[in-house]
Parts: C-alpha cells; structure tokens; sequence
C-alpha cells in the first residue's frame, strides 16, 4: 500500500512540476543538462525567465537527502552580474529550488549553476550546467 501511495504521489508531483513549465513565460525555453555522467541524478531541467525568475528541477536517482546550489546571473561576455544560494526542496524524488533575479535594462543573460548533493550529512556529487538565454 506504501508503495502505490508513494508512485501515486510521485506521479502528481511529475504532473504539477510539467504544469509549472507550461505555466511560464511562452518566450522561455527549458534547458536540460545531459546528466550521464552523475551517479546521483537522473535529470537537471533549469530555466530562465525574461522577468529574472529561474528554476531548476533536479530528479533524484538514488535516494538523496539534500541538495543545494550556487546560482549566478551572467552576461553574454562571462561577468559575474549576481550571485545567490540555496538549498533544494524535496517533493518525493524531485528536488527544486527558485530564484530570482533582477535582470539589468538590456542585453543577454543566462544562469550557470554549481550544486551539490549529499546522502546524510556524505558528500555525494557536484553538478554544473546552465539555463537558456534569455535578451532583455
């Protein structure tokens, strides 16, 4: 019975996250990370909205405890613009966090991100990737 009421769980929090995404902006694009490389995650999906806010889902592949991340808005020469921190809420074997940021008056922008997972208070992985391109 656990087991059915944990897929069923699972698969509403699956339906609510693909909700969320069809719920942003239409001019914003889901960027997801190849993730063959990771042994604690299956799948990284992060985004990035014209009005700052970004997202990232992180689907687990082996049972994690927490995962947290160093987001940092940069411009299309590298700069560093802003940088902020947080740690990852879990919704069953999907962990996500949001963030916003304010995006100066013009140009490209993009968020590259560093996390990190842990099982207990164990070191498991660092993950990198980026989110899509957003112009203002």
């Amino acid at each position: 019975m656990r087991k059915r009421i944990a897929l069923l769980l699972s698969i509403v929090m699956v339906l609510m996250l693909s909700t969320v995404a069809f719920a942003a902006e239409q001019d914003t694009v889901v960027t997801e990370e190849p993730i063959e490389e990771y042994t604690s995650v299956l799948r990284v999906s992060a985004e990035l909205s014209k009005g700052g806010a970004c997202s990232i889902g992180v689907t687990e592949k082996i049972d994690l405890d927490s995962i947290t991340g160093t987001l940092k808005l940069v411009n299309s020469s590298g700069k560093i613009i802003s940088t902020k921190t947080g740690t990852f809420t879990k919704h069953g074997s999907i962990f996500t966090l949001n963030k916003s940021f304010t995006l100066p008056n013009s140009g490209r922008y993009k968020v590259k991100f560093t996390l990190k997972s842990y099982k207990g208070s164990k070191f498991k992985e660092t993950i990198t990737g980026k989110t899509n391109t957003v112009s203002k």
